[in-house]
C-alpha cells in the first residue's frame, strides 16, 4: 500500500523563486543573481544554464554553518514571463502550472520557502529533489521547459520535418497544405 503524500513530506518547491522568497530579501536575492551571472560572463562559463545562489532562511541571514545554507537552482524562463504547463502532476496531485512573474524558475529546498504555503498553486512541490531544464530565448528559436524529463505543453512537432519547436513558430504553408516550421516552410 502506497503511503499517500501530504505538504510534511514535500522537500523541493519548482517555479518562480519570487513567489517563494522572502519579500523583504528579494532584493538581495537578485543582486546575488546578477553577481553569478557577471561572474559567469567574466570568466567564460556557461551563461545560458543554471545559476546556483547560496541562501539561507530569514531567521538566520548570515550563516556560515553549511547546515544552514541552501543551494537555490535559478534558469531564466525562455519565454521571460508567462505560465509553462504540464501534462504531468507534482507530488501533491496538482497538475504542473509554472506562473512566471519575475522571469525565472528555480528549484528551491522547501526550507527557504518563507513567503508560500506548501501546496499552494505558485508552482510545484516534490519530496525528492526534481530535475530542470530550459532551453532557448523568446527572440529566436525553440523555447522549452522540461522538468523531471517532461516536456512543456508549449512545443509541437512540425508536420513536414518531425522536428519539435515551440507553437508561435509554426505556420501554415499553402504550398505543403500543412502547419510547419520556419525550415519547411516554402513559397506558393
Amino acid at each position: 500500500m502506497t503511503k499517500k503524500i501530504t505538504e510534511e513530506d514535500i522537500n523541493w518547491y519548482v517555479g518562480d523563486p519570487c513567489y517563494v522568497i522572502d519579500d523583504e530579501r528579494w532584493h538581495i536575492f537578485c543582486d546575488r543573481l546578477f553577481a553569478v551571472e557577471h561572474h559567469l560572463k567574466e570568466t567564460g562559463g556557461e551563461t545560458d544554464g543554471p545559476k546556483n545562489i547560496r541562501w539561507s532562511t530569514k531567521d538566520r541571514p548570515n550563516a556560515l554553518n553549511p547546515e544552514h545554507i541552501f543551494n537555490v537552482e535559478v534558469r531564466h524562463s525562455p519565454g521571460g514571463d508567462g505560465c509553462w504547463s504540464f501534462n504531468e502532476r507534482d507530488d501533491l496531485g496538482t497538475k504542473i502550472s509554472l506562473g512566471i512573474d519575475a522571469g525565472l524558475l528555480a528549484i528551491v529546498p522547501v526550507e527557504l520557502c518563507e513567503d508560500a504555503i506548501i501546496g499552494d498553486d505558485s508552482g510545484a512541490w516534490f519530496v525528492d529533489r526534481p530535475t530542470l531544464k530550459t532551453e532557448g530565448h523568446l527572440w529566436h528559436g525553440k523555447m522549452q521547459v522540461t522538468l523531471n524529463g517532461c516536456k512543456d505543453l508549449s512545443n509541437v512537432d512540425c508536420y513536414e520535418c518531425g522536428d519539435t519547436v515551440h507553437k508561435d513558430e509554426i505556420s501554415h504553408c499553402e504550398a505543403l497544405g500543412s502547419d510547419v516550421c520556419p525550415d519547411c516552410w516554402e513559397e506558393e
